[in-house]
C-alpha cells in the first residue's frame, strides 16, 4: 500500500537534485549513484531522522509511468523479501508524478566496483562474498521468487563487516513471483528482461524460467569474478544474445588457470544451456562453495601472484 503522507517536492532546474533537497519526508544528504532514469541517495527522513537509501526518479522522468511502474513493482517485491542478505525495502510514493522508494541504507559499493579496485581484501574475501551472493539468491527462491537481473552491479559488499564481508542483494524490480502447483515455472512476458551479460537462454526466448535461470546468470557473475570479464562479450546486443544461446560455455580455466579446478568445474555447470543440466538449486551451489576448500575460488598460489 501507499504511505498517505502529504509529500513536496522541491527540485532543481537540472537533470538531477542537489543535496538538502526535499524529497516528501526525506531529505537528501549525499549521492550514492545514478541511473538513467533514477538516483539513489543517503537521506534522512524527517522528523527523527532515520537514515534510508532514497531511489528517486530524475526529474525529468517526471510523470513517466513506466518507470513509475517499475518502482512500484520493485517495492511489491520487496516488501515481501525478508532476509539480512536482502537489501529491506521500506517505503513507496509518488509525488507530483515523480515516484522514490525508500530502503535499507548500507553504505557499501557494488560487486562491480569492488571487483574493478581488486586488492588483498578482495581476493581474501571472494569466496565468502561468492557463497553469500548464493545464499542471498537461496533466500528469496525459498520465499518464492526468483531476482532475474543477477548481476554484480546488484550485490553491495561491505568488506570490512563486523563479522567478515557481507552482501546485501538489492534491485527486485525485474523479479516474479513463481507461481502453480507444479512447482516453479513461469511465463516470461512479451519481451526479453534482463541484462545481456547475464542472461539465461531462456530468458532470452522468453520461455518459462525457474530458479535455475538465476542459476544461469549467477554463473556468468562468477566467471566474471575469477577471470575479470564475463563468458560472453561481443560487438552487437544481438551477437552476445546469440553467444548465450548457441556457444558452448567458455572455459574458465583458460582465461584464468590458476582458478581452481573445482570452482571452475561449478561454474561450467552454471552455464549450462539447458536449465536441467545445472545444479538445482543456489544451496547446491553453496555447498559445492564450500566443499572446494581453504582455496576456494583461486588457488593458494594465484592469490599469491595476483597480490603481489
Amino acid at each position: 500500500c501507499l504511505l498517505p503522507v502529504a509529500l513536496t517536492l522541491n527540485r532543481v532546474r537540472a537533470d538531477k537534485y542537489a543535496p538538502h533537497t526535499t524529497v516528501g519526508p526525506f531529505r537528501l544528504l549525499s549521492r550514492v549513484a545514478t541511473s538513467q532514469a533514477c538516483e539513489i541517495w543517503e537521506a534522512s527522513r524527517e522528523p527523527g531522522g532515520t537514515r534510508h537509501a532514497l531511489k528517486v526518479m530524475l526529474p525529468s522522468r517526471t510523470g513517466d509511468r513506466a518507470q513509475i511502474d517499475l518502482l512500484r513493482r520493485e517495492y511489491a517485491v520487496g516488501r515481501q523479501l525478508n532476509h539480512p542478505l536482502v537489501i529491506r525495502v521500506d517505503e513507496f510514493a509518488v509525488d507530483n508524478g515523480v515516484g522514490y522508494l525508500a530502503m535499507e541504507y548500507f553504505p557499501a559499493p557494488n560487486l562491480k566496483q569492488v571487483m574493478r579496485q581488486g586488492g588483498e581484501a578482495w581476493l581474501a574475501a571472494a569466496t565468502r562474498v561468492a557463497q553469500q551472493t548464493a545464499e542471498a539468491l537461496g533466500a528469496i527462491h525459498n520465499q518464492g521468487w526468483i531476482h532475474r537481473d543477477v548481476k554484480p552491479e546488484n550485490f553491495l559488499v561491505a568488506l570490512d563487516g563486523p563479522d567478515g564481508p557481507q552482501v546485501k542483494l538489492i534491485d527486485v524490480s525485474l523479479g516474479r513471483k513463481i507461481r502453480g502447483w507444479w512447482g516453479r515455472l513461469l511465463t516470461s512476458g512479451p519481451k526479453a528482461e534482463g541484462t545481456r551479460s547475464y542472461m539465461s537462454p531462456e530468458q532470452i526466448r522468453r520461455r518459462p524460467q525457474d530458479r535455475r535461470a538465476d542459476i544461469y546468470s549467477l554463473g556468468c557473475m562468477y566467471f566474471e569474478m575469477a577471470s575479470g570479464k564475463p563468458p560472453y562479450a561481443a560487438a552487437t546486443a544481438q551477437e552476445l544474445l546469440q553467444k548465450h544461446l548457441r556457444l558452448p560455455p567458455p572455459s574458465l580455466k583458460s582465461a584464468n588457470p590458476l582458478v581452481s579446478d573445482r570452482f571452475a568445474a561449478l561454474v561450467k555447470n552454471m552455464l549450462a544451456k539447458e536449465p536441467q543440466d545445472r545444479p538445482e538449486s543456489m544451496e547446491a551451489v553453496a555447498r559445492e562453495l564450500r566443499l572446494c576448500g581453504e582455496s576456494g575460488m583461486f588457488t593458494t598460489e594465484t592469490q599469491k601472484k595476483q597480490i603481489k
